[in-house]
């Protein structure tokens, strides 16, 4: 769901219907201003296009619990295999706005790659126990990124270099239930707070990021930097560690297994940067920054079965409508998920509670790559959460 997603059956300087189709699936990605993750997505084009300039645009709606409908713009330029510019903008109904700028350049040997992202979007604070959770406070995050990294291709499936990673964060706008304006000083949660990493990052893969469906994927950083904020009288030191690794295997003809798991620690950091757990990028099911903290662990299982292969009526009557759209035959998935974590921090005595959260999704799939879902989650206790977009979600 990263936005390097690679970018499909251009024609020189004009906007093809691959293309377009390719540009929605790069945007209807859930926007990246949850939980910091890695861009590890696969980016190899075909090599028979590689030298021809891509010019893709698509509108898009998504939508989840979190955030409700998303409504959303992506645009961008490449000439594979060694360059890259998307740019993607959304707003939601629910309050959500921002923009995220990826960005990506080299040789078949080092790519340097950027990504910038700005958000404005609700959050909220739960109490500890109680399914569905009860909140007491919310705000309107503001949140930026900024991450640069240089890797080097090692092996054919081997990439190793360094990175930087630059965040911060602030709450406004905060209220409790009965919209009561909160002293945000009380709040360490929504006090302004940043960071500021250099370390090296590792990433080895034997299947793609984008559909995993036999392989393994490992990614790892360790960086090291300073956290500020207004919670601290002097800049602290930090150190930090980045994991995620991933399995997918076929079990029967027309079924696989993925497994994935996740971890994020960190010695120092100011609250409003911590590491959340919630919503579709860690833990389905749980509202979007359930839990937070300087640890962070988190599990997801997932049994893709293809429930009916090679559906022709949907295209057949696209192209009817749309006839310069072919009508491709699509695939049919139905993934039943299981996602857990948990989050730890010193300041409230160790590891919380572990979360879970279980569903089904369905999934219409363009092979190889493009992938359309609607996820429902629901965690024990708790009311039923809807996801839907495209990409993996994994």
């Amino acid at each position: 769901m990263s936005a390097d997603k690679p970018l499909a059956h251009p024609r020189e300087k004009r906007l093809t219907i691959l293309g377009f189709l390719s540009a929605i699936a790069i945007a209807i990605a859930p926007p990246l201003f949850c939980a910091p993750v890695a861009d590890d997505a696969e980016t190899v084009p075909d090599s028979s296009y590689s030298g021809q300039w891509q010019f893709l645009g698509a509108p898009y709606v998504t939508g989840d619990s979190d955030f409700g409908l998303i409504f959303g713009v992506a645009t961008g330029v490449a000439k594979p295999p060694n360059l890259a510019l998307i740019i993607n903008g959304s707003v939601a109904l629910k309050g959500l706005a921002g923009a995220t700028v990826f960005g990506e350049a080299g040789s078949d040997k080092v790519k340097y790659s950027g990504r910038i992202s700005l958000w404005r979007f609700p959050t909220k604070l739960y109490h500890e126990m109680g399914a569905p959770p009860n909140w007491y406070a919310s705000a309107m995050l503001e949140r930026g990124e900024f991450q640069v990294a240089a890797l080097r291709r090692l092996g054919p499936r081997l990439e190793a270099g360094p990175e930087t990673w630059n965040e911060f964060a602030r709450g406004t706008v905060v209220e409790d239930p009965d919209n009561r304006p909160l002293d945000v000083n009380d709040l360490p949660r929504y006090r302004f707070g940043m960071l500021n990493m250099l370390g090296v990052r590792v990433r080895y893969r034997t299947t793609s990021a984008v559909r995993p469906l036999d392989g393994i994927i490992l990614d790892a950083a360790i960086r090291g930097g300073r956290t500020d904020g207004d919670q601290y009288t002097h800049p602290r030191a930090t150190l930090a560690a980045d994991i995620r690794a991933a399995i997918a295997r076929p079990v029967l003809p027309r079924t696989r297994v993925y497994l994935r798991g996740w971890g994020r620690f960190q010695s120092e950091a100011a609250t409003s940067i911590r590491n959340p757990i919630g919503g579709i990028y860690t833990l389905r099911g749980q509202p979007y920054g359930r839990d937070y903290g300087r640890r962070m662990l988190a599990g997801r299982f997932q049994v893709h079965w293809t429930a009916v292969p090679g559906i022709r009526w949907i295209g057949r009557t696209v192209n009817s409508l749309l006839p310069f759209i072919p009508a491709w035959p699509l695939d049919l998935e139905a993934a039943p998920f299981a996602d857990i974590g948990a989050v730890a921090d010193p300041d409230y005595g160790g590891w919380r509670r572990t979360r879970q959260g279980y569903g089904l999704s369905l999934r219409l799939v363009l092979p190889p790559e493009l992938v359309f879902f609607f996820d429902v989650a629901i965690t024990p206790g708790g009311n039923p959460m809807f996801y839907f977009g495209g990409g993996e979600s994994l």
